[in-house]
């Protein structure tokens, strides 16, 4: 998996790839997640050796994933699993990508798998999106696969995030008479200053796998 934290880790110790960045077997580790710079650097180099028929210096041996949480980017599983663990293959309310990639194989003591001959790109971590969506990345995968890309003006590409912005900007309008009025009250439910309402936690898609055998199933030729 292209742009993954764990996947880059083997690809740096274990394929035909030279990274020279210090990286972390770890899901949550900065570099492998977050940082846009290092990200762009494996999606280029990723890119260049498609364009040269080259992607085998991706592939790393096969592992398997289990007590430790893994970036559920791409991923795939057997229906019969599902249909015979029910509600507890990923239960209503949890945490999806630490149930599936951590969680489940511990319960059944069918780990995940890592499926090292099979590639795909993984476009972008939610730090990254506002970024790469001003980047060519995408376009140069549109380009390799022999796809138009949409048309996307300046304008155009940061439409999604204007609209985000205003959003949030709505969202402090309104609560800002919240605010005042639990403030005249004594509300003691009233955020600290700076500060508005918890915000969910964000759960980056990643790549475990829903199935025991199969771990992530990797889209062949590396299309995000």
């Amino acid at each position: 998996m292209v742009n993954n934290a764990v996947c880059s880790w083997l690809i740096k110790h274990h394929s035909g790839v030279e990274i020279a960045e210090t990286l972390s077997c770890q899901a949550s580790f900065p570099r492998g997640w977050s940082d846009c710079q290092f990200a762009e650097f494996l999606h280029g180099r990723f890119l260049e050796a498609l364009e040269r028929g080259e992607i085998r210096r991706f592939y790393v041996p096969d592992f398997e994933v289990s007590l430790s949480r893994f970036s559920i980017n791409c991923i795939g599983f057997f229906g019969r699993d599902v249909r015979e663990l029910g509600e507890r293959f990923c239960p209503p309310g949890c945490d999806d990508e630490e149930w599936i990639s951590a969680v489940l194989p511990s319960l059944t003591g069918r780990p995940g798998r890592i499926v090292g001959g099979l590639i795909a790109a993984h476009f972008s971590y939610f730090p990254q999106e506002s970024r790469f969506l001003r980047s060519p990345v995408l376009d140069n995968y549109y380009r390799i696969a022999g796809v138009r890309p949409p048309v996307r003006e300046a304008s155009q590409r940061s439409a999604g995030l204007q609209f985000i912005r205003a959003l949030r900007a709505v969202k402090a309008w309104a609560l800002q008479p919240m605010l005042v009025l639990g403030a005249r009250q004594g509300s003691a439910n009233v955020p600290p200053a700076g500060r508005t309402a918890a915000e969910p936690v964000m759960v980056s898609p990643g790549a475990p796998e829903r199935m025991p055998s199969n771990g992530i199933s990797k889209v062949p030729g590396g299309l995000p």
